[in-house]
């Protein structure tokens, strides 16, 4: 029984590791296959929650000539 736990505990990472290497594979592809242009930006406005006024916005996924 013993050996089966060490086993088990050796496996499970390596399991884990593998899903996160699938996972870190095919969310860029399902990311680019959504039909958004890769360089097209994603403007981020940050809002005060009580007034409604912006306190900020951030501009993410745009190339570094824009």
């Amino acid at each position: 029984m013993e050996m089966l736990s060490k086993v088990v505990h050796y496996r499970l990472p390596v399991k884990l590791l593998a899903l996160f290497l699938c996972i870190s594979f095919a969310l860029p592809s399902a990311h680019l296959g959504a039909g958004k242009h890769p360089y097209q930006p994603s403007i981020w406005t940050f809002r005060n929650f009580i007034t409604g006024d912006v306190i900020g916005r951030s501009e993410t996924n745009s190339p570094a000539w824009t």
